[in-house]
């Protein structure tokens, strides 16, 4: 089989058209030696007069695995080709060999240094609040007091419903578990006192603060992310507004000033379901 390449036009090098072409050339016939003149090529290789690296590598490609001859490449062709032809060798490569030391400290230090910027990212964001608190108490007229009772609303009275009733069920089981176990000393009277001991001391505030945490926290979180993603935080620096003061403190004070309260209606719902 002979590969021709024709520079007869004048045309800009599409690569996409030239291995189209290509292929349709040796789809012609794949059986035997075939000689392509110009006359069953015309209006096949017609656009195309150069021949950049890349269609060097397909033109060599192809009469490589089809075991063709190419003809008709003007000089620089021929130089680009043979250029191609050197370079197309294979490469031996060799794994690295493993090191189970090296890949220990690898992972320790990649994880310490991960750490170091979550921590380092945390106490820029904690000096950050700090310093949107103290602007704002030197201008209170920066305090928006209406995002905050918005945040009261979602962080507070939206949340009684939810944190009422696990703390009911979770009650329940207490209760019912409890009662089981005291009974083998005769002390299933102590399980209400059981239950107000492991509200009052722990669980309550725990639930409150794991509920709280899963959905005003991830709520937060959401809201938040979309404003950064469509770039709503960027239009508040340009227009003057510090993001901190106007997304970041309403939330947190809201969160801070609920979470004894709804702990407390926690501390209710569970001795209630007993």
């Amino acid at each position: 089989m002979v590969l021709l390449i024709s520079p007869e036009r004048s045309g800009r090098n599409e690569i996409g058209d030239l291995l189209l072409h290509l292929h349709r050339w040796f789809l012609l016939d794949l059986d035997g030696p075939f000689a392509l003149n110009r006359a069953r090529t015309k209006g096949i290789h017609q656009r195309h007069r150069e021949i950049d690296t890349v269609g060097a590598w397909i033109v060599h490609k192809l009469a490589t695995e089809n075991q063709a001859a190419i003809v008709g490449l003007d000089a620089n062709g021929q130089t680009l080709l043979r250029q191609v032809e050197r370079s197309n060798k294979p490469v031996l490569m060799r794994p690295e060999p493993f090191n189970p030391v090296l890949r220990v400290l690898d992972e320790v230090g990649e994880a310490t240094i991960i750490a170091a910027r979550t921590m380092l990212g945390l106490l820029s964001f904690f000096g950050a609040i700090l310093i949107g608190t103290w602007s704002v108490i030197r201008n209170p007229r920066r305090f928006r007091i209406n995002a905050v009772i918005q945040r009261f609303e979602l962080v507070g009275v939206k949340a009684l419903f939810i944190v009422g009733l696990m703390s009911f069920l979770i009650g329940i089981v207490i209760a019912q578990q409890g009662a089981v176990q005291l009974r083998q000393f005769g002390a299933e009277s102590l399980t209400v006192n059981l239950i107000g001991r492991i509200t009052t001391r722990e669980l309550g505030v725990l639930m409150t603060a794991i509920l709280v945490a899963g959905r005003s926290g991830s709520a937060f979180a959401a809201q938040l992310g979309t404003m950064k993603l469509t770039e709503e935080v960027d239009a508040m620096r340009t227009i003057g507004v510090s993001p901190i003061e106007a997304l970041v403190l309403p939330r947190l004070l809201a969160t801070t000033f609920m979470m004894p309260l709804l702990g407390f209606f926690s501390m209710i719902g569970m001795p209630s379901s007993a």
